[in-house]
């Protein structure tokens, strides 16, 4: 019998989505996948794992009924101290808040904010982990549910594309901004069977291994099917690092073979995977995790893998997921034309009905879709919910994508009427 949507969400721990819920968040299981991914990149790539799974432990501690008033206690003190430094800083500076010049009010806030530091960071380590549940539920839902926030983003950022540079303004920690910016340096897009996963993370640490220079961690975001997992590695100690919503909190992994059945697992029972892959460094070494990623591209085993053929271009993983569904959500042109050529069917869908038309319309990508749709893909096929790329224009008030969605279907009328 032929998988459903509902089918790849079974199995899945829930404890993290029934905390949200209580808390009155309103994720749904596959988003929160989403952003614990992220939210766990973000933490590798700044230094912050260990207070990453601290977060984790502390929230599947605390039984549900009881999260709410744990956490307004631990709001509660936090005023208290913030309240605190304000004072001990007015009293250093012996003036009325109303006679200071601009430059000294900023001084004065920085001074706040150093002491309000100095205590929090006095405060038990379980405390402060309490203490930053519920940023860290805000980022999470925030990665995942950000169309609706609109008005937290500038207008040229596509708030249905998850990607971590363009969250970080709005979620880095003071300590994730003192080490500088996050950055993505690469991306790409494949179908691969389980054995071929081996392969790729082989590749990709002997590539990062060859530079002495490379000394930062780097994180992988792996999309596929109808979930998400990041998986960091820690040149310093020649290890991985998976964190996965379903398998929480954040492992260690020293094999390459080991890190490959887990992804697989992660993903799926079957022997096929379609991925889109994402990479992020630290700003500081941008430049050699970029040298080192295109010689690992051009090396002859990456060629092989990624190589488009007619088998691969028609292939699908058990869920329906196909390379050019994937191509077509980060928006790969010449992936997409090469497999196009190569024979993939652009309206073949995943179990849920979505198509590479509505992948590429969600994610905002113009030329893709005009490309698909000149290709024949369906604006009007819609996902098992009843959303099709229209309607999904529609609700991100993306005015330009419904111009080019209704000017094909106008087409297709006009043909159909001479």
């Amino acid at each position: 019998m032929k998988p459903t949507f509902v089918d790849f969400l079974v199995g899945e721990k829930d404890w993290l989505i029934e905390r949200m819920r209580a808390l009155g968040y309103r994720s749904d299981p596959l988003g929160v996948r989403f952003g614990v991914a992220y939210m766990g990149g973000q933490a590798i790539l700044s230094g912050e794992l260990e207070a990453f799974n601290l977060r984790l432990e502390l929230l599947r501690r605390i039984p549900v009924a009881d999260l709410a008033a744990k956490l307004e206690q631990m709001n509660q003190q936090l005023a208290k101290l913030t309240n605190e430094a304000r004072l001990e800083a007015l009293r250093e500076v012996k003036e009325k808040l109303k006679d200071l010049s601009k430059s000294a009010k900023s001084r004065l806030l920085k001074r706040v904010a150093e002491k309000l530091q100095s205590k929090v960071a006095g405060l038990a380590s379980e405390e402060r982990g309490l203490l930053d549940i519920q940023p860290f539920l805000d980022g999470v839902e925030l990665y995942h549910q950000a169309y609706l926030f609109p008005h937290l983003f500038a207008k040229k950022i596509n708030t249905s594309e998850q990607k971590i540079s363009s969250f970080l303004p709005l979620l880095m920690s003071l300590k994730s901004k003192s080490q500088g910016e996050i950055v993505q340096v690469d991306k790409f897009s494949g179908i691969y069977q389980n054995q071929e996963l081996v392969t790729y993370f082989s590749g990709l640490r002997a590539a990062l291994e060859k530079s002495p220079a490379f000394c930062s961690p780097l994180v992988v975001i792996l999309s596929g099917m109808f979930h998400t997992i990041a998986v960091g590695y820690e040149p310093r100690g020649k290890h991985w690092i998976l964190i996965n919503a379903a398998e929480l909190p954040a492992q260690r992994i020293e094999g390459d073979a080991m890190l490959a059945r887990k992804v697989s697992a992660a993903f799926s029972e079957g022997s096929l995977i379609a991925l889109a892959s994402e990479f992020y460094v630290a700003q500081d070494h941008k430049t050699v995790a970029k040298k080192q990623l295109r010689r690992w591209h051009q090396a002859g085993v990456w060629k092989k893998l990624h190589r488009v053929t007619s088998e691969k271009a028609k292939e699908a993983d058990v869920s329906g997921t196909s390379w050019l569904w994937m191509a077509a959500r980060q928006g790969q042109m010449k992936m997409i034309k090469a497999l196009l050529k190569a024979g993939a069917k652009p309206n073949q869908s995943r179990v849920d009905e979505a198509g590479p038309l509505y992948i590429a319309v969600k994610y905002g990508h113009e030329a893709v879709v005009e490309m698909l749709m000149d290709q024949g893909a369906d604006p009007g096929q819609a996902d098992t919910s009843g959303v099709s790329p229209l309607l999904m224009a529609g609700r991100q008030r993306d005015i330009e994508m419904i111009r080019i969605l209704l000017g094909d279907l106008n087409r297709k009328k006009g043909k159909r009427g001479a």
